[in-house]
């Protein structure tokens, strides 16, 4: 889960404002303030709370995937690299320095 600059209580609220609407969510404004929901499924309302959701999900990729990625001729995965480099947490590389880094867009 790659939700950079994300709490747990933001997270909450994206999902609240992405799912409010929806018939099968359900949050009190004490779930919403305790930053949990509900989801209504087949056998009934069950709860969730985001308490600890970001760190518990954080997925990070073994040392050294970047550059693979990136070194690759295969085109899916050098654009793979690219969104990585995007993201805060892939590190920079130059084009100077490696002929088959993924162009910046």
């Amino acid at each position: 889960c790659r939700l950079p600059k994300r709490t747990d209580q933001t997270f909450a609220k994206a999902v609240h404002d992405s799912c409010e609407s929806n018939e099968f969510y359900v949050a009190s404004r004490m779930q919403q303030s305790k930053g949990s929901f509900a989801i209504v499924h087949y056998a009934g309302e069950v709860e969730y709370d985001s308490t600890g959701f970001i760190v518990k999900n954080k997925d990070e990729l073994p040392k050294g995937t970047f550059d693979l990625l990136s070194s690759s001729r295969v085109a899916l995965l050098s654009e793979l690299a690219c969104i990585l480099e995007s993201s805060d947490e892939a590190p920079s590389i130059s084009s100077a320095n490696n002929p088959r880094a993924p162009v910046k867009r």
